[in-house]
C-alpha cells in the first residue's frame, strides 16, 4: 500500500459484544507495526468505543464537526504511533439521524483524508443501521466478525443478506472471534458458509479465528491493548495470523477505489 488514495475497510458484525472495536484497534496496531499509517473512523454514531480501547482522550468528535464548526483535522487524535482516530462521540443520539446536508458535508471532509493514510478502517455500529450499511457498502473490503453465540450467527447472516440484496455486495471476509479453539472456529465458519451458500449468491473468504481469553477481557477492562501489552500471548499470535491472512487476501485482489468514487457521488 502506498499513501495516496487509501483503501477503506469496514469491520461489521450482526450484534454488539463480539469484540469488533478491539479487533479493529488490533488490526490497526499490526498494520502500523509494518510502518503503515492508519486512520480509524469510529462509525458507531453516538456510541464511540475506539478511544476507550486505546485509552485516549480525543481532541473532539464528529458531533463537534457537525454542530460546532470544527474541521475534520481539528478532531483527528493520535492513538498510537502511525495510528490516528476519528471519534463519533458518546451519548449523542442525534448523530444517528443526520440530515442529508450534514451527511454530505461530513463525506466531503472525509474525502480530503484519503491522501494522508495507507489504510482507513471503519469500526461500524453493530447491526443494520442505515449509516453502517451505507459505509460498509461503499468500502473496498468488508470484514465480518462472527462468534459462537447463535444470535451472532443469525444476525450476521441477516446483515449479509441485506448487503447482498440491497447493496449488491457479493464478497466478504470472515473472522471467527471468541472461539474455544482454532478447530472450533474453523467449524463455525464452515457452518456459516454452508448456510450462506444455500440461500445467497456470495463469496466468503475465511481469515481465521481468534480464541476467547479471559486475560484479554481483563486487559480491555483496564483499557490496555492486548496485542501491545502481551506480544507473545496466544491471542496476539492469532490476531497477527489473521492480519497476515488478510494481507495475503488483499494481494490477490485487484486494485479498488470504490469508496472514494462513491463518496464523490454522494458528496
Amino acid at each position: 500500500m502506498l499513501i495516496g488514495n487509501a483503501k477503506v475497510y469496514s469491520i461489521i458484525s450482526g450484534k454488539g459484544g463480539v469484540g469488533k472495536s478491539l479487533f479493529t484497534a488490533e488490526l490497526a496496531y499490526y498494520l502500523s507495526s509494518l510502518g503503515r499509517r492508519i486512520l480509524i473512523i469510529d462509525g458507531d454514531m453516538g456510541l464511540s468505543n475506539i478511544e476507550v480501547v486505546f485509552n485516549i482522550k480525543t481532541k473532539g468528535t464528529l458531533n463537534d464537526v457537525i454542530n460546532y464548526g470544527k474541521s475534520i483535522n481539528d478532531i483527528i487524535t493520535q492513538a498510537s504511533p502511525r495510528i490516528d482516530v476519528i471519534s463519533s462521540g458518546s451519548g449523542v443520539r442525534e448523530l444517528n439521524f443526520l440530515s442529508s446536508l450534514d451527511r454530505q458535508g461530513l463525506v466531503s471532509s472525509i474525502l480530503d483524508l484519503q491522501y494522508k493514510y495507507d489504510a482507513i478502517l471503519i469500526d461500524t455500529s453493530s447491526g443494520m443501521s442505515e449509516f453502517s450499511l451505507q459505509l460498509a457498502s461503499m468500502s473496498d473490503e468488508i470484514i465480518c466478525l462472527l462468534t459462537p453465540e447463535p444470535s451472532s450467527f443469525t444476525d450476521l447472516y441477516g446483515m449479509i443478506k441485506v448487503m447482498v440484496q440491497d447493496f449488491k455486495k457479493d464478497r466478504f471476509c470472515v473472522v471467527t472471534n471468541m472461539v474455544e479453539t482454532e478447530t472450533k472456529g474453523d467449524f463455525l465458519f464452515q457452518k456459516f458458509a454452508e448456510v450462506c451458500s444455500r440461500f445467497l449468491i456470495v463469496s466468503l473468504d475465511y481469515l481465521g479465528s481468534v480464541p476467547f481469553d479471559e486475560n484479554v477481557k481483563k486487559l480491555v477492562a483496564s483499557q490496555k491493548l492486548p496485542i501491545r501489552q502481551n506480544p507473545s500471548s496466544e491471542h496476539t499470535h492469532m490476531i497477527k495470523k489473521v492480519s497476515k491472512q488478510f494481507e495475503l487476501y488483499l494481494m490477490s485482489r485487484p486494485e479498488l477505489s470504490q469508496f472514494w468514487t462513491e463518496l464523490s457521488g454522494v458528496a
